[in-house]
């Protein structure tokens, strides 16, 4: 754990030095990325702490995640992102947990770049043997112009297994209110979500999740997601996924590739909106199990 405490910080450092990153929707790394924004129930990855923290004692004793994202996502959007965390699930620890630090940028929300980083700490507390909980706390600095529009928030999850290969999750996001300074575009407002995780005869892992913006959404607008994931050779998985906004009145199409090697794990997303006449978002991670 110390060593990748010291690689967090040293990502920091470097990451003050290049340009900053990521986008306003807040963030998904690579595996929920290619899988069309799923994974409440099941992720096999650090970034399940920014979709639901409750899957943290799932994962394989501790390592290290750097996240690389950019691309257009609309037209005349264009989003980037950079950072890194580190995950902690050993034998010696109560509450599985995680740290990351990301850097944003994102052209086209306002009329100027906004620029931004992201602090972002969870844990998990496996209280059965099929069920888990989770929090998270994360506190959001967007600068605009010289102008600095903060926001602490977090989120609440808790997972049930009803087999080893089936689960359904619950997570809360943002239960905080904004504060009313913050410009709308760059608002986490709160949200709430479910999840489904299911294995089809050992061949294929499937995910769907549902979500709705439980303020200003008087006609109950939700969002839909689907994910599946297969795996192609032995050290290849091969992912797809399928979006519907009804907010934002947008069809989001994903897929992505993974090299699973027995450490070393690089994922790969492509996501590509309907309504986009060209480009595409791409996204890179790098795991590091230890």
């Amino acid at each position: 754990m110390k060593i990748s405490l010291l690689f967090l910080l040293f990502a920091v450092c470097i990451s003050t030095v290049c340009e900053p990153a990521l986008s306003l929707e807040f963030f998904r790394g690579a595996m929920s990325s290619a899988l069309g924004h799923t994974g409440r129930a099941g992720l096999d990855s650090a970034e399940s702490a920014f979709i639901n923290p409750a899957l943290l004692p799932l994962m394989p004793n501790n390592g290290m995640n750097i996240y690389y994202r950019d691309g257009y996502l609309e037209d005349g959007q264009h989003r980037h992102a950079v950072g890194a965390g580190v995950f902690d699930n050993s034998e010696e620890v109560f509450f599985p947990g995680s740290l990351h630090y990301l850097r944003l940028r994102d052209t086209g929300k306002l009329p100027t770049p906004v620029e931004g980083e992201v602090w972002h700490a969870a844990l998990g507390y496996q209280a059965h043997s099929r069920w888990l909980l989770g929090a998270s706390l994360y506190r959001l600095n967007h600068r605009q112009e010289g102008t600095s529009f903060e926001q602490w928030n977090g989120s609440l999850g808790t997972l049930f297994k009803i087999t080893p290969d089936l689960g359904v999750a619950l997570v809360i996001e943002n239960p905080a209110h904004p504060g009313s300074e913050v410009p709308q575009n760059l608002r986490e407002d709160l949200q709430t979500a479910i999840g489904f995780f299911g294995t089809v005869a050992e061949a294929a892992h499937l995910r769907f999740d549902l979500s709705r913006r439980e303020r200003d959404n008087p006609d109950g607008k939700m969002a839909y997601m689907f994910g599946i994931e297969t795996r192609s050779l032995e050290y290849l998985l091969v992912r797809a996924g399928f979006k519907r906004d009804e907010w934002s009145d947008q069809n989001l199409w994903t897929a992505g590739l993974c090299f699973n090697g027995p450490r070393l794990k690089l994922d790969y997303a492509f996501e590509k909106t309907s309504t986009a006449s060209s480009g595409a978002l791409h996204s890179v991670d790098l795991r590091l199990p230890f």
